[in-house]
C-alpha cells in the first residue's frame, strides 16, 4: 500500500505543477468492478491496472473480437454505459480541451486540477462523480516538506 500512496502523491504533485504552468490537467480514477472479466472468487483483487483501457476503447461494444478473445455477451448494459461515458470523456477532451463526462442522462461538472477547487473524476459501480482533492494536495505538500527537512544531504 505504501508504494501506491507514494505514486499517487507524486501524481498529484506533478498534475498540480503542470496546472500551475498553464496546462489543462484532468485526472480520473477508475474503480469500476468489471466482474465478468475476472475469474470466480477474485473480487478481492479490485479493479486491475489498465482495465480502464477496455472501456476507453469501447471493448463492450465490439463483436467477438479475435484480438481479445472476449465475446460481447460478457458485458452488461452497465458496462456499455460506462464505456460510452469513458469514450465521451476522451472525445470531448480531444475536441474541446475540456472533458465532459456523462453517464446516461447524468452529467458531471469536472473542474480538473488547479488550486483548492481541484477535483478528480471517480468512475466506479456507483456511477461517475467528482471528488475534491485540494486537501489531499495540501497533505502532499506537508509530507514533501517533512521529507525535505529530514533528508540527509551528502
Amino acid at each position: 500500500k505504501q508504494w501506491y500512496q507514494r505514486r499517487v502523491r507524486a501524481q498529484y504533485l506533478t498534475a498540480e505543477a503542470l496546472a500551475e504552468s498553464g496546462y489543462n490537467v484532468y485526472q480520473y480514477t477508475f474503480n469500476y468492478d468489471w466482474a465478468s472479466a475476472l475469474p470466480a472468487n477474485s473480487s478481492w483483487m479490485g479493479t486491475l491496472h489498465n482495465f480502464d483501457l477496455a472501456f476507453l476503447f469501447g471493448l463492450p461494444f465490439s463483436t467477438d473480437s479475435p484480438l481479445t478473445g472476449v465475446s460481447r455477451d460478457r458485458f452488461s448494459a452497465r458496462d456499455m454505459l460506462t464505456s460510452k461515458a469513458m469514450m465521451g470523456v476522451v472525445s470531448t477532451f480531444a475536441h474541446t480541451g475540456t472533458p465532459s463526462p456523462q453517464l446516461g442522462d447524468e452529467g458531471v461538472c469536472w473542474e480538473g486540477v488547479g488550486g483548492e477547487e481541484s477535483s478528480i473524476l471517480v468512475v466506479d459501480n456507483k456511477g461517475i462523480r467528482t471528488e475534491r482533492f485540494g486537501k489531499r494536495l495540501k497533505f502532499c505538500h506537508q509530507l514533501m516538506d517533512t521529507v525535505k527537512q529530514r533528508t540527509v544531504k551528502c
